[in-house]
This record gives structure tokens, C-alpha cells and sequence, in this order.
């Protein structure tokens, strides 16, 4: 009896979930409650995961591997939407440099982003110097690669002005941030 109350549980919390990936108006309107029941959802269906507090964004819960939790749960089904060109950074940053790499998501953090355009990526890194690495190699390589811009540490960095100082709402100390043309 257990496994099918958990089966319904699962399966309500689950449409919750989706609401708050393809409705994130509605989302905001109750103060990121449906982030909160998305992650619920996604420690059901994989309880190895643990949620712990995101470093760079206060209240918002993420998974142990520091992806959001936009994408921890049922999110994560949507997932697989990257561009070529930025899936193929995906896998190199993956096999190169060991870091945990998410593309596509639903929203971006800043208006106009590239992560639903499946044109943006974040490494997340292990150390600020594992982080260098990969922001100074993808800078050296922007035109192989197409870089639009990177995110790093409080910088941005874009071919036209090269490094200056990046204020928008993450500030890009536990992950790089790449964005695709």
C-alpha cells in the first residue's frame, strides 16, 4: 500500500513540479514554492541525490551536484535541448576538465539568456583554479568555439571589450558561465 501512496504523492508533486518549469510566473507569485516541491520531487525519484542551499543564490535549493533544481526534477526531463555547438563544449569541458557541465534550462537568471535558447552552458567547477582553466581556454579559443561571452568571477568577458566587471543577480563563483553564438 505504501508504493502506491507514494506512486500518487509522486505523481501530484510531479505536475506541481512542471508547473513551476513551464509557468515560472506562477512560481514567483508563491515565492519559489514550486522550486522547493521540484526538488522534493526529484530526491523521490533519485533519493541518492541530496539538496543542499546553492551558494550563489540564498533560498534556492539545488541538488549536491549544484545544479538548480529548475532541472533537478522533472526539469530534468527537458533537458537534451543544447545547440550543437554547445553540446559539443558540453562533452569537452566534461572528459577535459571532470566538471559537472548543464546546458538547456527553462529560464535563465537574466533576461534574454541563452540557456533556454540551448545556446549557454555552466561548468560547474571543483576550484576556483579547475574554473581559470576553463574560462582562459574558451577565451583563447572563442572563435573555434563561437563564444558569445564568459562568466566567471564576477567578470564578463566578451570579444569586443575583452575582461570587465560582470553585476548581474549570480556572480559566477561556483560555475563558468558560456554562452554560444
Amino acid at each position: 500500500m505504501a508504493s502506491g501512496w507514494k506512486g500518487i504523492a509522486t505523481g501530484f508533486l510531479g505536475l506541481v513540479a512542471l508547473q513551476a518549469v513551464l509557468q515560472p510566473e506562477a512560481n514567483k507569485r508563491v515565492g519559489g514554492l514550486l522550486d522547493v516541491v521540484n526538488a522534493s520531487v526529484g530526491r523521490l525519484l533519485d533519493p541518492g541525490r541530496a539538496a543542499v542551499p546553492n551558494r550563489s543564490r540564498p533560498g534556492k535549493i539545488t541538488d549536491a551536484q549544484g545544479v538548480g533544481s529548475t532541472i533537478f526534477g522533472i526539469g530534468s526531463l527537458l533537458a537534451g535541448r543544447e545547440s550543437p555547438k554547445t553540446k559539443a563544449a558540453m562533452a569537452y569541458i566534461r572528459q577535459t576538465y571532470g566538471a559537472v557541465v548543464k546546458g538547456w534550462r527553462a529560464r535563465g537568471s537574466v533576461p534574454n539568456s541563452d540557456h533556454p535558447k540551448g545556446r549557454a552552458l555552466d561548468a560547474f567547477t571543483a576550484s576556483a583554479g579547475q574554473g581559470d582553466s576553463i574560462a582562459a581556454e574558451f577565451v583563447r579559443d572563442a572563435a573555434k568555439w563561437g563564444v558569445k561571452y564568459v562568466i566567471w568571477k564576477r567578470r564578463e568577458w566578451t570579444p569586443a571589450r575583452g575582461w570587465h566587471a560582470y553585476t548581474g543577480p549570480d556572480p559566477h563563483t561556483g560555475h563558468v558561465h558560456i554562452s554560444f553564438n
